[in-house]
């Protein structure tokens, strides 16, 4: 645009068909153009200058409120979980004999049901490690009621999962996790029916994962068909 009016300045400087007087009166004009452009560019690079540091803290806003909110949600998370622990402790502080144990592994299913936590189901096992073996609690849910029961014991040599399960609490190991899939599935199940009072079951998942939380002298189950 400088360019042009340039270009134009000369043009009216060098005409022979205009007089002086309207050659100063053409260039003011001109000059008057010039100025209103010099203007109009300043406050476009301005207006251009504020967008970008806008942008710039729009971004940092929204990074912001972005990182409360994932903190509010982990904290949210934090309270729900808490809160769910103190249903099952106040549950398990209440019993007085080990037949309410089913009670408490109830509580338990339904917590990490709201916790969405999805289990196929939960169990609870005491380790007789001077006989291999483990005495289990269960629970499941059978429509819109958890149901629990006392599943029987089952010993290391029954199947591999056993073994390493048991294995790892006599280590009193943390946590335990063994993941069978495919045919394994029906294998082990068979196996289990022939033991425990597990629910019959026509169709298998394609794969189990099994995890154990270990206390001192047992377990709190979790069998799941996805990684917890």
């Amino acid at each position: 645009m400088k360019n042009d009016l340039e270009d134009i300045k000369k043009t009216i400087e060098q005409s022979e068909k205009l007089t002086e007087s309207e050659k100063e009166a053409v260039l003011n004009s001109v000059k008057s153009v010039d100025k209103v452009i010099a203007i109009l560019e300043f406050k476009l690079e301005r207006t251009e200058k504020v967008k970008r540091t806008t942008s710039v803290l729009l971004e940092e806003t929204i990074d912001e409120l972005e990182k409360k909110r994932q903190a509010i949600e982990e904290k949210n998370r934090e309270l729900e979980i808490e809160t769910a622990l103190e249903r099952v402790r106040s549950k398990t502080m209440a019993m007085h004999k080990s037949e309410e144990l089913s009670d408490t592994e109830s509580v338990m299913f339904q917590e990490l049901k709201k916790l969405k936590i999805n289990s196929i189901r939960t169990g609870v096992c005491i380790f007789d490690f001077e006989h291999d073996s483990a005495e289990l609690w269960l629970a499941t849910e059978d429509g819109d009621k958890t149901e629990t029961k006392v599943l029987g014991k089952v010993a290391g040599d029954m199947h591999p999962m056993y073994r390493q399960w048991i294995d790892a609490g006599a280590k009193r190991k943390k946590v335990f996790q063994y993941k069978i899939s495919g045919n394994e599935v029906a294998d082990y199940y068979k196996i289990a029916n022939d033991s425990l009072n597990l629910p019959r079951q026509n169709d298998y998942n394609k794969s189990e994962i099994y995890y154990g939380f270990f206390f001192d002298g047992g377990s709190i189950n979790v069998i799941a068909a996805e990684p917890l």
